[in-house]
């Protein structure tokens, strides 16, 4: 059978029908994997697009929240700083209003003794005009009755105070001094035991009583000790005489008052408990 037989042809014909189908079928698969391949990509980029926008939008609100947290802690700093500031100066106001009353109660206890001093003055030198008095027998000069306070407390002795609690040449005076002739009387100023009589470095002879409220006086410079240790006194009791003994610089009773182990103004003490010197 030659080339050009009609049978030949139509064969060949039909081969090529095949392959033409075949890699129409195979084209058509390349281009819906390709095309399915760009649209899978373009999916996955849109998903990382808003994966990195959420990401990004996640550290902007931590930077924001970090920040606001560091500011609300700033304001809180200062917030106590400042709370800390009112409060040191609430209780240095406080401390200088305590000390302008401590100052006004040792002005008015002065101006009243001066007063008294001035009317006690006249007094006696209107006696000594008035001539000696009737004699009468030698003897110890009584303890004059003294009025206790709503506090259970009485003036430890009669006179004039020379000296107060506070700073005194170049040290801390612990006490109060009031002057007046040796031999007055010197009384306990509440009800107590007697824990100290006798000889004392610096004030001679001394008395210290501790009173049924904790407190501890010391009766300094006297001149004569009339309780002992272990002696029950009332407030008014007479337990000494004044004297000039010890490092004195005149006669006079140098009081201290001790509360819980630390020595405190004795005048500013006795004005809290309604005795006025």
């Amino acid at each position: 059978m030659g080339a050009d037989d009609p049978r030949d042809l139509l064969a060949r014909s039909s081969l090529l029908n095949a392959v033409s189908d075949s890699g129409l079928d195979a084209l058509g698969s390349v281009q819906r994997a390709v095309t399915g391949k760009a649209n899978a990509d373009a999916e996955a980029r849109a998903v990382r697009q808003e994966a990195d926008q959420k990401e990004r939008a996640a550290v902007q609100a931590g930077i924001e929240a970090d920040r606001a947290y560091r500011a609300a802690v700033a304001d809180e700093a200062a917030a106590q700083r400042h709370s800390a500031e009112l409060l040191d100066r609430k209780q240095a106001l406080d401390t200088e209003f305590a000390e302008a009353q401590q100052a006004l109660a040792v002005l008015e206890g002065q101006r009243r003794d001066y007063t008294t001093w001035q009317a006690r003055k006249q007094a006696e030198q209107a006696a000594a005009q008035a001539g000696p008095p009737a004699s009468s027998p030698a003897g110890p000069r009584p303890a004059p009755v003294r009025t206790q306070s709503s506090a259970g407390v009485v003036a430890p002795t009669s006179g004039v105070i020379t000296s107060t609690y506070g700073p005194r040449w170049g040290v801390i005076h612990y006490g109060l001094d009031i002057a007046n002739s040796i031999g007055t009387p010197i009384v306990s100023v509440s009800d107590g035991v007697v824990i100290s009589s006798g000889p004392a470095s610096g004030f001679g002879l001394w008395v210290r009583v501790r009173h049924d409220t904790g407190i501890v006086t010391v009766y300094g410079h006297i001149n004569e000790s009339l309780v002992s240790v272990g002696q029950r006194v009332s407030a008014g009791q007479q337990i000494a005489t004044m004297g000039n003994r010890g490092q004195s610089t005149g006669p006079h009773l140098h009081l201290e008052v001790q509360k819980n182990g630390s020595k405190i103004d004795p005048l500013f003490w006795l004005r809290a408990n309604g005795v006025y010197l």
